[in-house]
């Protein structure tokens, strides 16, 4: 995600007016989960903490900022889709910052699919970009995104569906490299298009770590306050107004696994922030049915973008209750249509 809160916050209060009005708000009401976590959800935590460990204590910074750091995270998300029995395709993209990297270097993205058994051409896919902001090690933004996409991998390897299930790794999308031909998403999605891929269903994951049941820990302007609330308790599921119908589905599904609360907001495409990650390169290939999955960051995040942005102010727990239910969002995604 980039920066420009301000901006965002002006457009998401209209936003929010508008789409209310047109229902395309869906607010939970439910309180934070006071039952503790399952053993299985306390073993997923751990693994979740793991693998972001791994990336921001053991690599760090994942950027063109430290070229070696980047390769190493590469290689290692490939090696953790290798070892859970997914074969990895590798997405080149000739990558160069003038006074960073003089000389061009490759950027890569990763792709490992589960084949479907039923509409094998039909693919949903899930996303999280694994590069950090410049010279942080971007334990939220988006460590966090890479470390539920693994254990969802993990989950559904061995277990297909009836569509085909494809988990990918972007590159590039942190500034200077957003929403331009730099951004490995973007031309991931181009080359999809020229493949003829049939997407149904994109999900980006990014920031997906931090959550409080406390007053004050979210902050919206007027009027969007007053929809969304004071507390960081819940996970948002976030697209244009096209997206609604496969939201909606998303959110039911997500909802019926996950004592996580989830709201969600289909915004118009006009409005800044909305294509705020991955999501948005799908949209300019032609997959309209392309969402975010986010924390929101920078309304609830004090260290997004900032080098205070390390593994030990996620939630591990939280993200385990919020991989549960990303996999029934999946598992529905991925059945025959009704």
């Amino acid at each position: 995600m980039i920066t420009g809160v301000l901006r965002w916050a002006a457009h998401l209060t209209l936003a929010v007016s508008l789409s209310a009005s047109s229902a395309c708000v869906n607010i939970t009401k439910d309180t934070w989960p006071a039952e503790g976590p399952t053993a299985q959800q306390v073993a997923c935590a751990q693994r979740l903490a793991t693998d972001v460990s791994t990336l921001c204590d053991d690599i760090g910074v994942r950027s063109l900022w430290n070229q070696d750091g980047y390769d190493e995270a590469a290689q290692s998300i490939g090696t953790r889709f290798e070892g859970i029995g997914l074969r990895v395709r590798q997405h080149e993209l000739i990558c160069q910052l003038d006074g960073i990297n003089p000389e061009p270097v490759v950027c890569v993205t990763l792709e490992a699919e589960v084949p479907g058994f039923g509409s094998t051409s039909e693919i949903v896919l899930i996303g999280a970009h694994y590069d950090s902001y410049r010279e942080t090690v971007g334990a939220n933004d988006n460590a966090s995104g890479v470390a539920v996409l693994l254990e969802l991998a993990k989950r559904f390897a061995h277990s297909p569906r009836h569509r085909t299930i494809r988990f990918v790794a972007f590159a590039n999308e942190e500034p200077p490299f957003f929403q331009s031909d730099g951004m490995g998403s973007l031309a991931y999605a181009r080359a999809c298009r020229e493949a003829g891929d049939a997407i149904v269903a994109m999900i980006a994951l990014d920031g997906l770590g931090y959550y409080s049941d406390k007053r004050g820990t979210q902050r919206y302007p007027f009027p969007a306050g007053i929809a969304l609330g004071p507390k960081a308790d819940f996970i948002a599921f976030v697209g244009r107004l096209d997206a609604r119908p496969v939201v909606d589905e998303a959110l039911t599904a997500f909802r019926s696994n996950s004592a996580l609360p989830a709201n969600s907001y289909c915004f118009p495409g006009w409005v800044q922030g909305v294509g705020w990650s991955d999501q948005w390169s799908f949209w300019q290939a032609g997959y309209t049915n392309s969402f975010m999955v986010t924390d929101t960051l920078p309304f609830r995040y004090k260290h997004y973008h900032e080098p205070t942005d390390t593994p030990d102010r996620l939630d591990y727990d939280a993200m385990a209750r919020l991989t549960d239910g990303l996999e029934a969002v999946i598992d529905r995604l991925a059945a025959p249509d009704q």
